[in-house]
């Protein structure tokens, strides 16, 4: 019984201790609030550091992307073009497509509405798109599966 009760001792005691840490309560501030501690390393999402984004793992298989382009018009708008290639011996996929622009501090200016695009079975398809706004500096492409099936083609776009 002795061998019982020392092991429960030693459980509850470690119990306690490990509790201790937990139970630690910040201290606030001046002002009466409680701190809160930034993050050590900031990790930026993918649309910050990727040209090209996958919505979905099957959208993100589907197509390689080979090339990206971008040009300032006089007037100030920003053209991107990107190409990609359906790699795979199946019959071609469709894919929507969108591009989101971004100024100098990352924040959206605009995005384009959703397009459906059809990828024959290794053949290049370059897209193109336009900003409206001129403070454009950056932007991302954002690729999906399509939220419905769409019917298979036998001809390019």
């Amino acid at each position: 019984m002795n061998r019982i009760q020392s092991i429960l001792l030693v459980i509850f005691v470690l119990s306690i201790l490990g509790c201790q840490g937990a139970t630690e309560v910040k201290e606030k501030n001046d002002y009466g609030l409680y701190p809160i501690k930034q993050q050590d390393t900031l990790i930026p999402p993918p649309q910050f550091t990727e040209p090209l984004v996958a919505m979905d793992s099957w959208a993100g298989e589907s197509v390689v992307y080979l090339d990206k382009r971008q040009h300032r018009f006089p007037s100030g708008q920003v053209e991107v073009a990107f190409t990609l290639r359906n790699p795979h011996q199946s019959p071609g996929v469709w894919l929507e497509w969108k591009v989101v622009f971004y100024d100098a501090d990352n924040y959206l200016l605009e995005e384009t509405e959703w397009y459906a695009t059809y990828f024959p079975i290794n053949e290049i398809v370059t897209l193109k798109q336009n900003s409206i706004g001129t403070r454009v500096v950056d932007y991302t492409v954002l690729v999906r599966t399509p939220p419905q099936d769409l019917p298979s083609k036998n001809k390019k776009d």
